[in-house]
């Protein structure tokens, strides 16, 4: 007998995001933006799928949007926040498929299979906080190269990195050469490297990741995304410099 049906009751799918390509990158920028499952705000420590097949996630420091391409039946304004602990599993799998439901939503992973009840409450409404364009600052480098540099910097807990126009990303003392960026503007701006590490991780170290940020103002957010990840789009809040 389904152990879940005992435990929860029938399961009725209302959308299956079912792997058609290497979402392995993109579902693990999606799951490195949710919240602890000790948040206090229980809804951001999950994933909210919307009916037109949006998926978000936001710690309140970083936030994540990726279009799925599947959507949700029922109604034109369902949303529904899938378990933290089950979108992980899902991000760390090379092969997948997720049903999501009104109440539960089940993960094929390969031959296991997880069920969890889904997250009460209302998700907040965060489609306006991501830029259209990101800003006029544009630093570009591969994955591997980042997480290198962050790496070599090893910045302590709560220490933030300077990202600058030129490519040049410095940590107190210790500065290292990211990319030979290209900005009519010098500005700069600091960013939590361990958040910013967790969003791209997941993708291949030949990557290209782009940040990018306002140059006349240190309070808004920095876009980053990854090339040929055109449904994937994150944000990172920035951390005050002296």
């Amino acid at each position: 007998r389904d152990s879940a049906m005992e435990l929860f009751g029938p399961f009725e799918p209302i959308g299956t995001f079912a792997e058609t390509r290497d979402r392995r990158g993109a579902f693990g920028s999606l799951a490195a933006s949710m919240a602890p499952d000790t948040a206090n705000v229980p809804v951001l420590s999950g994933a909210c799928f919307e009916a037109d097949g949006t998926a978000w996630t936001t710690d309140r420091y970083r936030l994540t949007r990726l279009h799925t391409g599947m959507n949700l039946q029922g109604e034109p304004d369902a949303r529904v926040i899938v378990s933290g602990r089950l979108m992980t599993e899902v991000a760390k799998a090379k092969a997948w498929e997720l049903s999501v439901g009104t109440n539960l939503s089940r993960a094929r992973l390969n031959d296991l299979v997880i069920t969890a009840r889904n997250i009460e409450g209302d998700f907040p409404r965060v489609a306006a906080l991501v830029p259209d364009d990101g800003g006029d600052t544009v630093v570009t480098a591969p994955v591997g190269e980042l997480l290198k540099a962050i790496k070599l910097l090893a910045p302590p807990k709560n220490t933030p990195v300077e990202l600058h126009s030129d490519g040049m990303m410095i940590c107190e003392d210790a500065k290292i050469r990211l990319s030979e960026a290209d900005n009519d503007v010098q500005s700069r701006i600091g960013l939590n490297p361990q958040f910013l590490a967790a969003m791209v991780k997941t993708h291949g170290a030949k990557a290209m990741v782009t940040i990018r940020w306002r140059s006349e103002t240190t309070n808004k957010p920095a876009t980053v995304t990854i090339d040929g990840e055109d449904d994937l789009r994150m944000i990172i809040m920035p951390v005050r410099l002296p």
